[in-house]
Parts: C-alpha cells; structure tokens; sequence
C-alpha cells in the first residue's frame, strides 16, 4: 500500500484511509456494493451488527476472490449489547455473520447502551466494562486492532483515566466520528493525535447542503472534478480517513 494512503496505527497495524460503508444498505446490496468496490479497489470495508448486512457482506468478501489478508474489515458493537459478556457474544455473532476468522478494527458503536441516558452513571460503568472486553479479544487475537465511535473527548478521557491501571488495558486506535466541513472537530482531531488515536469520517459528505454549496462548485469546477470528490479530497487532506457509502457503481470511483 502507498504510505500515503495508509494509516499506521498506535499497534503498527496498517488501516486503509479510504473505506467503503454499508450504512442503510440491505444484506442484497452489500453483496453487490462490497463485491464490486473490492473489485475495483477498494480493500477496507465498514460494516455494523445494527446495519444487518454482516452476511452480505461476508459473502462479497468470499466471492471477491481476493487475499483476506488483502482486507481491512471493520465492524462494530450494537448499543444493546454493552457489558462484557454481551460484548464478547455479540463480536462472536458478527464474526459467525460475516463468516470470517478474525476483524481487523472491532469498535464500540455508541458511548451508551440502548434506551440508558448518555450521561448516567450506569452507562459509564458499561462503556468500561465494554472495553475491557474489547481488550480481552484484542489480547487473544480476535480483532487486529480496536476502537470506539462517536466518543466525545471527556468519554475517552474517562475511559484512559479510570482503566490505565488495568491488566491488559490499551488505549482506543480508532474513533469514528462525524467529520466535514460543516463539523470539522478540530478539538477532537488534535487531542487524538496527542493520544495516538486516529480519526475515521463518517458522512464526509455532510447532512445538509455541502454538495451544492455555492463553494464546494466553485472549486469542484475549478478543479475539473464532483463536489463530493472535493469534499472526500477535504477529508484526506485534514489528517483522517474517511468513509464512502454508493449502492451506484458509477459512484465507486475516487482518486
């Protein structure tokens, strides 16, 4: 892989920056959408056990007639399934789904359990029970590297200070987040290079209006490209890797 397109993380795992996401596409669609972006390029995959589409896309995975060891398949945590034991059953369910030997980035998908304040004390204790699992699969070469998403500075920082001290504790690689330029995160960003924690995007594209903002035009025209090339180039260009999503096969293609 070009070192440019590459992260090395705090492990010295290698984690494409570029990845292709299965969010809101059905197991049908993630065959389809998987299988032809590996064809064409693509060697990570994002999945989650809440998108329900494990299985489609361990089947893409199988028929790409690619190396596994080719791949970086990252899947995550469903919020109900906080807790150390929850956790363990649940990675075991999506590494059966998506019929693989081992994940390369296993994350926590959310910093609370279904249906539990955010904020309460309860959830606290599950995220550090939760991690503590994700540990222990860590430890015992489950899953290659490890992770959180949507974590905020004060949930990481609650986590490193209350488990440091723990047998076989290693901090977060990976947070996934929310980042473009309408919500770039700068404080995030920068706390986590301190740390040694890299920055996955999700919705590089933004929510809103990013695509048809009158400036993102104005220099995809100028540089003879799309608006959402612009805005993934944006991304890359911040320091982190960011997740494209496309069930449209002309959408696949960016350099």
């Amino acid at each position: 892989m070009n070192e440019n397109n590459v992260f090395i993380l705090s492990n010295n795992v290698q984690m494409p920056r570029l990845a292709l996401g299965t969010w809101q596409v059905t197991d049908e669609q993630a065959y389809e959408s998987v299988k032809y972006g590996i064809m064409n390029g693509y060697r990570h995959i994002d999945t989650a056990s809440v998108y329900r589409n494990e299985s489609g896309v361990g089947k893409a995975i199988r028929d790409s007639g690619i190396d596994r060891k080719e791949l970086f398949i990252t899947t995550k945590l469903s919020p109900k399934n906080h807790g150390f034991d929850a956790a363990i059953n649940s990675f075991n369910n999506s590494l059966s789904l998506l019929q693989l030997e081992y994940i390369d980035l296993y994350l926590i998908h959310w910093p609370g359990a279904s249906k539990t304040p955010i904020d309460s004390e309860k959830n606290a204790k599950l995220r550090f029970d939760t991690w503590k699992a994700l540990c222990f699969l860590y430890k015992t070469k489950k899953c290659r590297s490890i992770g959180v998403s949507n974590f905020t500075i004060r949930h990481l920082e609650e986590l490193i200070q209350t488990l440091e001290n723990e047998k076989d504790f290693v901090i977060p690689m990976v947070n996934q987040i929310e980042l473009h330029p309408a919500l770039s995160q700068s404080d995030i960003f920068q706390w986590s290079e301190n740390k040694g924690i890299k920055l996955m995007a999700y919705s590089p594209l933004g929510v809103g209006n990013l695509l048809t903002d009158p400036i993102i035009c104005e220099i995809a025209k100028e540089t003879e490209t799309t608006p959402s090339k612009v805005l993934l180039k944006w991304g890359i260009n911040k320091g982190w890797g960011v997740i494209v999503k496309s069930v449209n096969k002309n959408h696949f293609h960016f350099q």
